[in-house]
């Protein structure tokens, strides 16, 4: 039972669904008292519904609201608007920061008493937890204790049912080949799968390119308007522009009308199309030449370009100035988040997933889109398949657990392979690579028996933690048992090492590859 202090009320974080509004609300009165309180805190008109639950997902309400600790985390989720952007603004205060005038003298009495300043989160609230644990509830309600588990293991892998083109269109020479090469991350012009590029016309069909590693991604090298085989009068049945999901149109000098006809086109059937001005830093190169080093401003240089593109295309058409020898430059990252902002919900796993390592915040995305998923895997974790973990009183499916870990070192580039290839990038023999990098993850950790060693530490430290997880249960074996902790557990501080050593891949090749330039 959880501690009541009738005279003082009771203090609670507060955090919205994505955990980047916080604050501190007190309650002291009744239910509806503290949600008018909450409503004005993250700026929601009265008018909205709102409703708390734990970090967990599991609804609180205002018979069950007493019983939580002081200082415990509520996720607060809106039921119709979203929370007001501006809301931080409007209090005056950085989202991350707990400064409610009304309650500091309470938090200050507090602080001794559970050890913790009244600033620090234990365990900052993550969105993917939350919609697990309510993505479980709605699943038994669905499909009942006998067939909930079969629902949740075929979805870990739904994403790769949902098919995505994306068409890259563009006449002879302006560098679309290489672009899908570069998004697909096939470098090997011996690759069967290379796409071929060349000055003169090498697209006389439309050439479907599926993405090594997620073939449900497929890029589409499309021939530009007006060219022999692809007439402007049945184009678009040529093309069946119809089957594509995005729409890259290439050039490396100016659009033209038929450029910005193909966008109008894509616009009516309610679909995304960006223009690309390619080979830009061979007209920065040229104008290095022209101008000198010492007199050129790239910046006002590919302003003068941007300037000239965007003056032959429709008003408000995105435009991005990239070069496919230099996709951590000039506009490439930004294309790359632009693509998975856009993208439909149904597909968005996929274009995080799918698209290449070119920047930092791809690296974070990609790992977020993932910690979405770890609930999926710690449910079934105690279920079939699991087996007992030598040394401590626990079942887990270690085949499960193994399988995503390592799913997690493909999709940040971790393995053997390419870590080879990165070394090669650099200069440098892999085990050299590893120790210059700084990188944490060696190859052992990926094995059974080294997640084994894992789940072994981790069960350990959870099973003497007091631990506070709301969570479905079947049976005995469900979600708030040790299996699942210790698999959540190992399963983020594995995702979260990965991407840490993704970052320093990246930074490290980056400062080696400029040093070399």
């Amino acid at each position: 039972m959880a501690e009541r202090y009738p005279d003082k009320g009771k203090v609670f974080k507060l955090t919205d669904s994505t955990g980047s509004k916080k604050t501190i609300v007190k309650y002291q009165h009744n239910y509806k008292e503290f949600s008018l309180k909450c409503k004005q805190k993250f700026g929601i008109p009265e008018r909205e519904t709102i409703t708390f639950e734990t970090e967990d997902g599991f609804e609180i309400d205002e018979e069950s609201i007493p019983e939580f600790d002081n200082f415990s985390i509520l996720v607060l989720r809106q039921q119709k608007a979203s929370v007001c952007n501006e809301y931080t603004d409007e209090i005056g205060i950085a989202s991350d920061e707990w400064s409610d005038p009304a309650v500091e003298d309470i938090t200050a009495e507090y602080t001794d008493e559970i050890g913790i300043a009244s600033d620090e989160w234990s365990d900052p609230a993550v969105e993917d937890i939350t919609a697990g644990a309510k993505e479980i509830k709605r699943k038994l309600k669905e499909h009942g204790d006998e067939n909930v588990e079969e629902s949740v293991r075929s979805s870990i892998d739904e994403w790769k049912s949902s098919s995505l083109n994306i068409c890259v269109i563009g006449s002879s020479g302006n560098g679309k080949s290489f672009l899908i090469n570069v998004l697909r991350d096939v470098k090997d012009p011996k690759d069967k799968s290379y796409a071929k590029s060349g000055t003169t016309e090498t697209t006389y069909e439309c050439k479907d390119y599926p993405h090594p590693k997620y073939k449900n991604i497929i890029f589409w090298d499309v021939p530009g308007v007006g060219s022999p085989r692809f007439p402007k009068e049945t184009y678009l049945s040529n093309i069946k522009v119809d089957r594509y999901d995005f729409f890259l149109i290439c050039s490396c000098n100016r659009f033209k009308e038929h450029d910005s006809w193909l966008a109008e086109e894509i616009k009516k059937r309610q679909k995304r199309f960006y223009f690309l001005r390619t080979k830009v830093d061979q007209d920065i190169d040229c104008a290095c030449r022209e101008q000198g080093v010492e007199f050129l401003n790239r910046q006002n240089e590919l302003a003068t370009i941007r300037n000239y593109c965007e003056s032959f295309l429709p008003d408000n058409a995105p435009c991005f100035l990239i070069s496919s020898y230099h996709p951590t430059d000039y506009d490439f990252p930004l294309l790359l988040k632009r693509l998975v902002d856009d993208a439909p919900l149904e597909q968005k796993h996929a274009h995080v997933l799918g698209l290449c390592l070119s920047s930092k915040e791809s690296i974070e995305r990609k790992a977020k889109c993932l910690e979405g998923e770890i609930w999926k895997t710690a449910f079934l974790s105690g279920l079939g398949g699991a087996v007992p973990v030598p040394g401590i009183s626990v079942v887990m499916d270690i085949v499960l657990i193994c399988d995503t870990v390592n799913s997690y070192r493909e999709h940040f580039k971790l393995t053997d392979e390419e870590i080879n290839t990165f070394a090669v990038s650099t200069g440098l023999p892999p085990d050299l690579f590893r120790e210059a990098a700084g990188l944490m993850l060696r190859p052992a950790m990926f094995t059974r028996s080294g997640i084994a060693s894992l789940m072994a530490s981790y069960a350990i430290e959870s099973a003497v933690e007091e631990t506070a997880i709301f969570v479905p249960v079947i049976g005995s074996a469900v979600a708030g048992t040790l299996s699942y902790i210790v698999t959540r557990r190992i399963l983020k501080k594995i995702l979260n090492a990965c991407k840490n050593d993704a970052l320093k891949v990246f930074n490290f090749v980056a400062a080696r590859q400029t040093s070399i330039e």
